[in-house]
């Protein structure tokens, strides 16, 4: 039960290909500390907890594009900024230059969670996210997504196809520190 650490340097790459990633009674990806890592062109099906996990110390240029994610036990996409549940003990803990892109949240009861930085933290120049040209359906929250304390610019999103649309279609920002840019998303019923 344990997860699959990706490391720096790394380009997971499915294109061509079907691959389906899933562990039913396990976690997925984690990457911890990490540089320079793209995963493009996955599906990600039927996990314990989340499918993909980026937390603490120091994660920069991560790249995630066309994914499709579906039935995970917790979030599909776990952003923790920081570790021990948000306690950042130094800037460079702070995760940066996340971009995810392309791809696809369905069928699942939360789909993204962005969480870290403590109230007294100065943002500074890190802990940026970016989403853009991402699907969500059939999700039940956290597709907004879920923003405890990052500054997150969140573009083009299409999301259709919702049991609960008082907690869905918004950005829940919790923390001064936590910045959301919303551009041009679409919310179908």
């Amino acid at each position: 039960s344990n997860n699959l650490y990706i490391t720096s340097n790394k380009t997971i790459d499915g294109r061509g290909q079907q691959v389906t990633i899933s562990a039913p009674n396990s976690y997925g990806f984690k990457i911890q500390g990490e540089n320079n890592i793209i995963i493009h062109n996955l599906m990600f099906q039927n996990f314990l907890y989340d499918a993909i996990n980026l937390t603490s110390g120091g994660n920069k240029n991560i790249w995630l594009d066309h994914l499709s994610f579906t039935n995970a036990g917790d979030e599909s996409l776990d952003i923790s900024t920081c570790s021990s549940g948000g306690n950042c003990s130094q800037a460079g803990d702070m995760i940066s230059e996340v971009t995810i892109s392309w791809s696809k949240f369905y069928n699942d009861n939360y789909a993204v969670l962005f969480e870290g930085l403590q109230s007294d933290m100065s943002p500074g120049p890190g802990h940026k996210v970016t989403m853009h040209h991402n699907y969500y359906e059939n999700i039940n929250d956290r597709a907004g997504p879920n923003n405890t304390a990052s500054k997150a610019h969140i573009l083009l999103q299409g999301y259709e196809k919702h049991q609960n649309w008082q907690n869905f279609a918004q950005v829940k920002v919790w923390q001064e520190e936590a910045l959301a840019l919303l551009s041009l998303n679409a919310l179908q019923r």
